[in-house]
């Protein structure tokens, strides 16, 4: 049924339109802490937070257990009452982590003059409390293995960072957790080990890359090996329209499968 929408979409979109149909690779093992992201910041903390990351554990190992069908008739409920355990925890912790996705984990600074609480101040101390949890996130490893939770931590531009208007769904930080195995307790540099309390319900989780079809006169006829991530689709696009790509953007431009570069918008 979807070869057949997407072939129907480029019969009606004619014989010259650029096509670029990116197949997922499929599904691989899962491996997000993004639910549990502020419990490892509350534990890099002086204090800890002991007390307050063990109640979320229990309150999240409990959710997990409940029926299908009972999770759905509960789920407005236990949203709000979430959110609102969330932001008392928040109140007093210089970063807090944002709602997203299972692939990333979100963390937003609490800036001062930014945040209805904040305690940071920006320049001097927002980059060095960046700098910390970086470092700390990024040197979590598996005991047995040493295979690291985090892939990377992305930084936000700071224009964003300091900007008071700029919308409260941004984070500071972006965490890419490994997608490499399925860690269940992980290791800092000073020996203390952190285990996952619960995990999400899913097994497994999709893939970002996968194979590449292009057709149309923009594109060059090309058999290759090499894989294409879903991140590349956009460079790709911009460098075969004359646009700079951004060197924040991830992904690459994918140069060999371009035909020639188009001119106009």
């Amino acid at each position: 049924a979807l070869d057949d929408a997407v072939a129907e979409l480029i019969d009606a979109a004619g014989s010259n339109a650029n096509v670029a149909c990116l197949t997922i690779g499929g599904v691989d093992c899962e491996n997000t802490w993004s639910h549990q992201l502020d419990s490892l910041l509350a534990l890099f903390r002086a204090d800890g937070g002991q007390g307050q990351t063990q109640t979320y554990n229990r309150l999240g190992g409990a959710w997990n257990w409940l029926p299908h069908t009972t999770k759905r008739w509960i789920l407005p409920l236990k949203t709000r009452l979430r959110d609102a355990y969330m932001a008392a925890r928040r109140k007093s912790a210089p970063a807090f982590a944002m709602p997203l996705n299972e692939e990333h984990g979100c963390i937003r600074v609490n800036l001062r003059g930014r945040e209805p609480n904040g305690m940071i101040e920006p320049g001097a101390q927002y980059e060095r409390l960046c700098a910390e949890i970086t470092a700390q996130l990024e040197a979590l490893r598996e005991a047995e293995s040493g295979v690291r939770l985090v892939q990377e931590v992305v930084h936000l531009p700071t224009r964003l960072q300091y900007d008071p208007s700029s919308p409260t769904s941004l984070p500071d930080l972006l965490v890419v957790w490994t997608r490499e195995k399925t860690i269940e307790e992980v290791e800092s540099v000073t020996g203390a080990r952190y285990a996952r309390a619960f995990g999400p319900a899913r097994l497994g989780d999709h893939v970002i890359d996968g194979m590449l079809i292009l057709d149309g006169p923009l594109w060059r006829n090309l058999n290759s090996e090499d894989s294409c991530s879903v991140l590349d689709i956009t460079p790709t696009i911009l460098q075969a329209h004359n646009q700079p790509v951004p060197p924040s953007m991830p992904g690459r431009p994918l140069t060999a499968c371009i035909a020639g570069a188009v001119t106009g918008s």
